[in-house]
């Protein structure tokens, strides 16, 4: 995981970066975020052998 902060976002033309990053402007993106990141560690602990392919 890498959080970067600044005042103007850029994916320094990493494929992907744009379409799979969460913006962290507000509270509501906070909010946002760690539900995202609770729901992948939930997801993980459900399919153990999805978790072994990674």
């Amino acid at each position: 995981m890498v959080i970067g902060t600044g005042s103007q976002p850029t994916s320094f033309g990493i494929p992907g970066a744009e379409e799979h990053a969460h913006k962290l402007w507000d509270f509501d993106d906070a909010v946002n975020l760690k539900e995202h990141i609770l729901h992948m560690f939930r997801e993980a602990v459900k399919d153990k052998e999805k978790r072994k392919k990674c």
